[in-house]
């Protein structure tokens, strides 16, 4: 049985990977999201996880990982290290100081309890995929661009803390028979001419998918940065032209951007889900067919 479970959260994300009986989580939700996950686990008798990785450092994906590793066992563990440069905390408003050194702090105590319990993985551009079982997982936008800009003298922005963790942020795409199933996490998607190696990021791996596996659509996309227009640009939705897009999000905040009016634009079919009140449980048969279920449960984010 080969298995994706979208849980129920608004502005986080946790997504369980099962396949021949094990599982693996990508992302780790907000730390109050934790007694819905650890109750779905154990309802499913999950008592080890393969795998849990984190797509990148803000806490609406990092949140309950020191609680997984307390109460279950987690064979190996791939962290994004922290840029320690953000501009931008994980909700988009103004990072200062006092934050990223919070932020670090936490990071480091993460990293050396992973590294205590676990097969320790960093994140880096050498990481190129990852498989389990059934599922290969091509890992993308996996270079560090924060830190690197930061630093670099001969850019504008040397030394100014300015960029979001967004822009460490990788992307994940398994095509699980024949069903292309790209996994956007929160990677940008924002228009940067002058800096044309971080410009339209979520385009880009895009094209890279296509051109490697001589595809021109996703069949099953989880929408970037919870349905944020800036990593979800028109024309990039145009490319990736979903069946079925999954927000981690609710019409509370969805509302605000046009991304459901370009989702549709891209496709007049698309049946659009949320995390909101329900989990989404997609089963991959050996057919090449795919076939989902809404699970219906209010999320944590309404108590």
């Amino acid at each position: 049985m080969n298995k994706i479970h979208f849980l129920n959260t608004i502005w986080a994300d946790s997504i369980l990977i099962e396949s021949q009986g094990h599982f693996g989580l990508i992302d780790a939700a907000s730390d109050f999201y934790y007694p819905m996950i650890k109750g779905y686990l154990e309802k499913l008798n999950i008592k080890e996880l393969d795998f849990l990785i984190l797509t990148h450092f803000h806490n609406d994906h990092y949140g309950c990982i020191l609680q997984l590793l307390d109460d279950f066992k987690i064979k190996d563990t791939y962290l994004r290290a922290y840029s320690g440069h953000d501009g931008t905390n994980g909700n988009g408003t103004k990072a200062n100081d006092d934050y990223r050194k919070q932020e670090m702090d936490t990071y480091l105590k993460i990293e050396n309890k992973c590294k205590k319990l676990t097969n320790f993985h960093p994140i880096n551009e050498d990481f190129k995929y990852l498989d389990f079982y059934a599922f290969h997982f091509d890992v993308l936008a996996t270079k560090e661009n924060t830190k690197r800009i930061f630093n670099d003298k001969n850019d504008p922005l040397y030394h100014i803390n300015k960029l979001s963790e967004n822009y460490e942020c990788i992307s994940m795409f398994t095509q699980i028979n024949n069903v292309n199933v790209y996994l956007a996490a929160d990677v940008t998607d924002c228009d940067n001419p002058e800096r044309l190696d971080i410009d339209h990021l979520n385009r880009k791996v895009v094209e890279w998918i296509y051109d490697k596996y001589k595809i021109d659509k996703i069949d099953i996309y989880k929408v970037a940065h919870h349905g944020v227009h800036d990593s979800n640009s028109l024309d990039t939705l145009k490319m990736i032209r979903p069946d079925i897009a999954i927000i981690t999000n609710t019409d509370r905040w969805l509302k605000n951007y046009p991304t459901i009016g370009y989702l549709i634009e891209a496709n007049k079919d698309i049946i659009i889900l949320r995390t909101d009140w329900q989990k989404q449980i997609f089963t991959f048969n050996d057919d090449g067919t795919y076939e989902y279920e809404s699970k219906t449960e209010k999320s944590l984010f309404y108590e």
